[in-house]
């Protein structure tokens, strides 16, 4: 199911380590999807971004809940 999404998805560890990217991340990244797996999510995100986003992330795992992106 999520190889077959029409959107970009991307698992990420508590760490911010890619552990799953679908074939949609390769089109929107343009890595190879293989590439994916043990990359850092940073990598992805602007330097600009990368405080905010690794305490967003932090909060995530402390409290797993549903919320927008």
């Amino acid at each position: 199911l999520l190889q077959s999404a029409p959107d970009a998805i991307l698992l990420v560890d508590s760490e911010g380590f890619i552990r799953f990217a679908n074939k949609q991340c390769e089109n929107l990244f343009g890595y190879p999807t293989a590439k994916f797996s043990g990359m850092h999510v940073r990598r992805l995100i602007p330097d600009r971004y990368h405080q905010d986003h690794d305490g967003h992330r932090k909060e995530y795992m402390a409290h797993p809940t549903r919320r927008r992106m």
